[in-house]
């Protein structure tokens, strides 16, 4: 179930940032991404599909995985957990 969840959040996530490439105006504006919560993952390690290959990654290098490059990635945790 985790590796489906992965590959589906990746999918989704190509799909908005497409999406939102397609409908904004301005196509050179600068893109940030927060992740936010990675207090709650149990490790540091996630398993996902990249070009149909079962692999393990840090999730802190996720975002070089998806299909576009950020300006700038923020990661945040809560205090409260």
């Amino acid at each position: 179930m985790l590796l489906i969840r992965h590959l589906i959040a990746k999918l989704v996530l190509n799909h908005s940032l497409r999406s939102d490439n397609i409908f904004s105006n301005e196509k050179n504006i600068s893109k940030n991404l927060v992740i936010t919560c990675v207090d709650h993952l149990k490790s540091k390690k996630i398993e996902a599909y990249h070009n149909q290959l079962k692999i393990e990654i840090d999730w802190f290098d996720m975002p070089s995985y998806l299909n576009i490059r950020f300006n700038k990635v923020y990661y945040s945790s809560s205090p409260y957990y």
